[in-house]
């Protein structure tokens, strides 16, 4: 997969390949990305890999927990409440849904 920086980047062009409109955070957020948070996304990508997720699959990831980020602060700001208020609520969504928590333990 060529050296730590590709792999980086490879990873941030999968996210944009499924959602170009991260691009400017995207962008950014590799810019100022330290030495040392590059190491460690670096070692966090490997850890994954090295157990079989792919590069696509860690993006689907990080890309279905930041648009559901995302839709629940549109839902707050529209509502003005949480659109859960209890945790049986909360776990029938997240939580006791296998699928889900995988993606949102390896975003």
């Amino acid at each position: 997969m060529g050296d730590g920086r590709d792999l980086v980047q490879q990873f941030a062009d999968e996210v944009l390949a499924e959602n170009p409109t991260h691009r400017s955070f995207i962008s950014a957020s590799l810019a100022a990305l330290s030495d040392d948070n590059r190491s460690e996304l670096l070692a966090y990508i490997g850890y994954c890999t090295d157990r079989g997720l792919s590069l696509t699959y860690l993006a689907n990831c990080y890309c279905t927990i930041t648009i559901d980020i995302q839709m629940e602060q549109i839902y707050f700001r529209r509502h003005k409440k949480y659109r859960y208020s209890t945790f049986k609520e909360v776990a029938d969504q997240v939580y006791y849904d296998a699928e889900y928590m995988k993606k949102y333990m390896s975003a």
